[in-house]
């Protein structure tokens, strides 16, 4: 396998139907540079929570043209993902965690994704660059 930095890349419309797709992407990504399928599991949870809510939340409501685009690398033993989007600006990570201690009838409705998220990635950042939003996502190659 070597060091050898591994990059890929795939595009979807911001329809939830595409998650299917990205998720056979994402398990041939992982067949092809021999990462274990706990990670591709982890990754595909996480990418998932995150692609749903571009798709549920960034774009005008009916808008089905947009693109989303996952960037894949693979450096030596960490997976780095670059969600890309040009919907609305919205920084995902200010959202504040929320507790998961109350009962789920008094809790506050949302914030269970990025938390999530933040769970199966061992570093996560946000940035907006010419009005694209940029989700990274890192998990490294031995993190459970």
């Amino acid at each position: 396998m070597g060091n050898s930095k591994k990059n890929k890349q795939f595009i979807i419309r911001n329809d939830i139907n595409e998650l299917k797709h990205l998720a056979n992407f994402l398990e041939n990504m992982g067949v092809e540079w021999e990462l274990p399928g706990s990670l591709i599991m982890s990754v595909n949870l996480a990418l998932e929570e995150a692609v749903s809510n571009v798709i549920l939340y960034a774009f005008k409501s009916g808008a089905r043209d947009e693109q989303i685009s996952p960037d894949f690398s693979l450096e030596k033993k960490q997976l780095a993902i670059g969600l890309t989007d040009s919907g609305r600006a919205y920084n995902p990570l200010q959202k504040i965690n929320p507790d998961i201690t109350l009962p789920a009838d008094i809790r506050p409705a949302g914030g269970l994704g990025i938390f999530l998220i933040r769970q199966l990635m061992n570093d996560v950042k946000y940035s907006r660059n010419a009005n694209k939003n940029i989700l990274l996502m890192v998990r490294k190659r031995g993190s459970s």
